[in-house]
């Protein structure tokens, strides 16, 4: 039961590969999509002597694809931000198709968890090891945990967080299924679904309520493609919004602005107060 193929890409399949070379759980074979894993990642498979299998057109290339997993015989895939749906025909040959998915199915199916969830207001998000199968995120769920989503979160920490949390719960998903422990259980409850973002969904409207417009905008934060808007409404003239502040906790002190000056959260947004005496961030102003 060692012998696996990998089927990745993004950052989070960039790390999990890199990991289970550096932990010595090095896949027979990698297939992935155009340029979407490391070639410094690569190169070092290549050293150990794991088969590269580089698509270019999917659908294309599909009996070509077969051919070479049917060539590495593997017992099990595992798949992490793989770029396309695998196929029955690709399915069925092992036992064991398993997915790596950043949210806690059935919550949150398809191409964009995190934006869906932070958007959703969260107080967490987790991630599911879970069996593949043609519906999307759709199989058996073989390990789930999850993190709390902060206030001072944006999409960049959460998605370091919970692609350290995926691979920890991969090596332990991995060591189950070499010790034949695994026990796969259905998903329960209906399923909601992340669909695949545009550019045009990171235009920003200010008329939504403040704690949306901050989740909206912490979904896009560098190196993702900021929410923007229009000065006067012309479109030659874009302004990208860089961060945001607010809180959902009413009363606490976010930011001092000047000497006894600060923004403060509100039920609905923010407030700029001055004050007789000096407060810290963090703190909360309260009447009981």
């Amino acid at each position: 039961m060692n012998n696996f193929i990998f089927f990745g890409g993004k950052s989070i399949g960039n790390f999990v590969l890199n990991r289970l070379l550096e932990d010595n759980n090095k896949p027979k074979a990698i297939i992935f999509y155009r340029n979407e894993l490391e070639t410094e990642i690569l190169d070092k498979a290549k050293l150990l002597g794991v088969v590269i299998y580089q698509i270019q057109k999917f659908r294309a290339e599909l009996n070509e694809i077969i051919n070479f997993i049917e060539e590495q015989e593997p017992d099990f895939y595992i798949s992490v931000a793989f770029y396309f749906i695998l196929p029955k025909s690709i399915l069925n040959k092992v036992k064991w198709p398993i997915n790596v998915h950043t949210s806690e199915l059935p919550k949150y199916r398809g191409n964009h968890p995190i934006a869906a969830a932070f958007l959703s207001d969260e107080p967490f998000q987790g991630t599911t090891i879970h069996l593949m199968t043609e519906e999307v995120d759709s199989g058996k769920i073989l390990l789930q945990d999850h993190i709390e989503i902060t206030n001072e979160d944006d999409m960049v920490s959460v998605r370091q967080k919970l692609i350290e949390l995926s691979y920890n719960l991969l090596s332990v998903v991995i060591s189950q299924l070499k010790n034949n422990t695994l026990f796969p259980k259905n998903q329960i409850g209906d399923g909601t679904l992340a669909p695949k973002r545009t550019p045009e969904d990171s235009k920003i409207d200010f008329n939504n309520k403040s704690r949306y417009l901050h989740n909206f905008i912490r979904t896009l934060v560098d190196p993702y493609p900021n929410a923007f808007t229009f000065i006067n409404g012309d479109i030659n003239k874009t302004v990208r919004i860089k961060k945001s502040i607010t809180s959902n906790i009413p009363g606490k002190v976010l930011k001092q602005i000047d000497a006894y000056q600060y923004i403060v959260s509100t039920n609905d947004g923010i407030i700029w107060i001055q004050t007789d005496k000096k407060l810290a961030e963090g703190e909360i102003l309260k009447i009981n």
